[in-house]
Order: structure tokens, then sequence, then C-alpha cells
């Protein structure tokens, strides 16, 4: 295409990223509440295949910030070696925790149709459902209605409604700041969560968080934050997205490519046409 079209401006970008696992945090009956179950299901996945099958060779590990949000981000870089061992893919020992957590699982693993973000969470789905069933578990792949059954007017499974047997395979929304996604989704008393969790050491880390002033000690405990959750594994992420490749007419003008919104995709306020260019 740039063979083409020599004169075009080539973007390439990093993906806001569409996928992460949210298990239900809430309910005392849930079986997601004991770590050895998330970290199982964690091992159980194997996100290098996963990413490659939907991505390429271009991929980078996403966590609970988007990677677009630059340097607010967790990054695997930022993991110290055990952390990094949780996202390992190591199949005996998803089946060891288990075997040591004692359980008889029968899950549902639901994805929403039509998806807004991204039109590959349904093979995603069924990669991820494929090597959950590797596990000793039941799992049931279910197709849910996006807007029906996810949103539900405010009363779906994203606003803390997700069946305490099942878990949700979605994406981050278009938030524009890390407090959006981290207050958002993990505060305790936070309208907009999804798992129900209830933390106080995350609720105290969050509320210190949002008093920083210093832009470089704000990021510092936004990232402390980030490295919390995945200490305990409360969603299962760290997927690896890719990238998106746009070209730019050269009599397209001030175009500014928007990972943050999934539907416009670019900022067109301030563009301008000048085909004599």
């Amino acid at each position: 295409m740039k063979r083409n079209n020599p004169r075009a401006t080539v973007l390439t970008v990093r993906r806001r990223g569409d996928m992460l696992i949210q298990m239900p945090l809430g309910d005392a009956s849930s079986p997601f509440l004991d770590i050895r179950v998330r970290r199982a299901l964690s091992h159980a996945i194997d996100r290098a295949a996963l990413g490659k099958s939907l991505w390429g060779d271009s991929t980078e590990a996403q966590f609970d910030v988007p990677l677009v949000m630059g340097k607010w981000a967790l990054r695997s870089a930022d993991l110290d070696s055990q952390a990094q061992q949780n996202y390992k893919f190591d199949l005996p020992q998803a089946k060891k925790l288990l075997s040591d957590a004692g359980v008889n699982l029968n899950l549902k693993l639901f994805y929403y149709e039509p998806h807004p973000l991204d039109p590959l969470m349904e093979p995603a789905a069924e990669a991820v459902a494929n090597m959950l069933s590797a596990l000793p578990l039941k799992i049931a792949l279910v197709r849910a209605d996006y807007n029906k059954d996810w949103l539900g007017g405010g009363k779906g499974a994203r606003y803390g409604n997700i069946p305490p047997d099942s878990m949700a395979l979605v994406g981050l929304e278009g938030f524009t700041s890390a407090d959006d996604f981290l207050y958002g989704y993990w505060y305790s008393k936070s309208s907009t969560s999804t798992t129900r969790l209830k933390d106080s050491t995350l609720d105290a880390m969050l509320d210190k968080a949002r008093t920083v002033v210093d832009d470089a000690e704000r990021v510092k405990a936004y990232k402390d934050v980030q490295k919390y959750l995945v200490s305990k594994t409360y969603t299962v992420n760290g997927f690896l997205h890719g990238t998106e490749t746009s070209f730019v007419q050269p009599w397209l003008h001030h175009y500014v490519h928007n990972a943050m919104d999934p539907v416009k995709g670019s900022l067109m306020a301030g563009a301008w046409l000048d085909k004599r260019t």
C-alpha cells in the first residue's frame, strides 16, 4: 500500500487493547475468591500462542491500564521476577493449584457480541475456552448480547452482576486517565466496578494516589496500584496486544489518531484538506 501511495504518512500505533477476564469477587459463594483458582486460570493460558495467532509478532502485554496511556500503563518490564512468573504458561502448575484449592469447578466463560471494541473477541474467546478446558474443570463458552446482557441498562454484568460461577472476557473501556481505569474499576465504593471487590489496602492506595501532585510521584503511585492488582491476580490479564497501521494521504492535514476512541478512531475536528499538496 505504501508503494502505491509513496507520499502517504504511515501511522503505526499500539491498539487500545480489548481483552482481559473479569471475575465476581464480591460474592461469598464465588470460587474466584481463592487466589489459587485465579492463578490456575492465568497459568493455563498460553498468551504467546494466542497473541501470535491474533496479531502476529508485534505484540506487548497489557494489564489494567491500556498501553496507549503511555507512562501511566504498567509494562512487563516493571514487574519483578515473581510477578512475571504468574503470567507464565504452566499447565502442570495450574493443575496443582486447582488440586490444592480442592474445588470442583463448573464454570461459564461469557463473551459479548456485537462487541464495539474488537472483532477479534469471538476467536479469542474460543481459544481461551479451549485452553482452559485442559484443566480439571468444566467450562462452557457462552455468547451473550453486549447491550442486553453486558450493559443491561446499568444492571448488566458490567455493573457488578457477573454470576458467581462465571467469568467475562471483555475489554477496557475508553476512559481518559489512569484514575478512571483504576478507581473506576477497583475502588470498593465505585459505581462502575465490575468485580465488586472489597479490598481496604487497595482503597487506601487509590486514596493516596489521588492526593499526589508531583507528576513523577503520581505516575509511581498509580503504577504501584497496578503492581498490587497484578500481585493479587484480581483479573486474568497480561494478554498480548498488537498494533494498527493507518495511511494518511498528504492532502489530509492535522489528522490525529485517537486510540482511546475505538469507534471514531481519530480526531478530525482540527483536520483540513488541501489537495494542492
